[in-house]
């Protein structure tokens, strides 16, 4: 969790890591937390749809996020909302999952 704040162009935190430089497991995480924390509600706004989402990740693939993970992640996204059914909502969660269509870029 120590580098899940670091950008793929080396302008993240805490120490500038860039690329490779960056643990795997924290690009990742940082892929993946990015995209929950659009997606999710908040106290002081409404989580955005995942196609939205989706698109701030592209646009960030190889500046903010390595190109791999992200194109990696939203595939599995993709067909993991597409071909299952939407569940019931959970016990403690704020708002239903929303659907999403991804095209690759």
């Amino acid at each position: 969790m120590r580098h899940d704040h670091e950008r793929w162009d080396g302008a993240g935190y805490p120490h500038g890591l860039q690329g490779t430089a960056i643990p795997f497991g924290a690009r990742v995480i940082a892929v993946a937390d990015s995209f929950d924390a659009m997606t999710s509600d908040r106290p002081h706004r409404k989580g955005m749809n995942e196609q939205k989402a989706a698109g701030i990740l592209r646009a960030g693939r190889g500046s903010q996020w390595d190109r791999e993970i992200v194109d990696a992640f939203l595939r599995s996204v993709a067909a993991r909302l597409v071909e299952q059914p939407r569940p019931e909502l959970a016990p403690g969660r704020q708002s239903q999952p929303r659907g999403v269509a991804l095209a690759s870029s």
